[in-house]
């Protein structure tokens, strides 16, 4: 068995209270396969990836290419969303912030 295959491993960047995937490197049939589960359900299913899978994920990773939209980005959205909803006026780059005062639009800016 080669020395990096060992047992399931997290990421550093994984606590220990939060769901994570879990790798696993074990010597297949073809050489050294990474093996990927739900760390919340270790006896269900395993995707199983040989090493020309593997680089090409983490060279994908690394540049990026899986990265998931920010939790601030997606808030702002929903708020951009909510205020066009609501009819307020929006002057391309000229309207800072609008607001309700009385029964009419105010803007500053």
């Amino acid at each position: 068995m080669s020395p990096e295959c060992q047992g399931w491993f997290k990421s550093s960047f994984s606590s220990s209270a939060a769901d994570c995937v879990e790798v696993q490197l074990v010597d297949g049939e073809d050489g050294i396969e990474a093996r990927v589960r739900n760390s919340r359900r270790p006896d269900g299913p395993v995707l199983v990836f040989d090493r020309g899978e593997w680089e090409a994920f983490e060279l994908g990773v690394f540049n990026g290419e899986f990265r998931m939209p920010r939790q601030e980005r997606r808030v702002r959205e929903q708020m951009r969303n909510q205020v066009q909803d609501s009819g307020a006026p929006r002057a391309a780059g000229l309207v800072r912030s609008s607001k309700k005062v009385g029964g009419s639009w105010a803007t500053t800016g």
